[in-house]
């Protein structure tokens, strides 16, 4: 599996490569060329049979647990400019998942038109988590943007399983 995540994005323009820095790229570019690279790989997976891929957009930073805790922080600050200075790294955060998104669906139509023998799916995780947190009652929910005890105290959950899981034969066209 690969994947791009919430921190690959924050990190690419909050703490971009010098390379960046120097050509001066927008998020917009600096995405693009990111996913680049990250296309390099799945054309490898290509190359070695893979014909099912699965794409996931980023969710909203706002509404994930490190967004939120930003914004109670920034709403608790009596200090103007650190508050003023969160505001600012919450709104590009944002932003920058929405470029990102967009970036990474033109990506993945130009990759999946041009292998037109393979599943593609672009999984729109943004609006699911905007829709499930808007509706967190509806699911089953209790709060919306809160970890369950288990995962917060770092405890095991046991998972059970139906049957034993056997690994599946790789096979590659020769």
């Amino acid at each position: 599996m690969l994947g791009i995540g919430t921190n690959d994005v924050l990190i690419t323009t909050t703490e971009p490569p010098k390379r960046f820095k120097d050509l001066k790229l927008t998020p917009h570019d600096a995405f693009k060329e990111e996913l680049q690279f990250f296309f390099v790989s799945v054309g490898h997976l290509y190359k070695a049979g893979a014909r099912a891929f699965v794409f996931n957009k980023l969710g909203p930073f706002d509404r994930a647990e490190v967004g939120s805790d930003i914004g109670d922080a920034r709403s608790q600050l009596k200090v103007r400019n650190l508050h003023s200075c969160l505001q600012e790294m919450l709104t590009r955060a944002q932003e920058n998942i929405v470029t990102y998104n967009q970036v990474l669906e033109h990506a993945v139509h130009a990759f999946c038109n041009k292998h037109t023998d393979t599943f593609c799916l672009l999984h729109d995780t943004y609006n699911l988590t905007a829709t499930v947190m808007d509706n967190y009652g509806s699911f089953g929910f209790k709060e919306p943007s809160k970890y369950c005890a288990a995962y917060r105290s770092n405890a095991e959950v046991p998972v059970r399983r139906s049957r034993k899981l056997q690994p599946l034969p790789l096979t590659f066209p020769p």
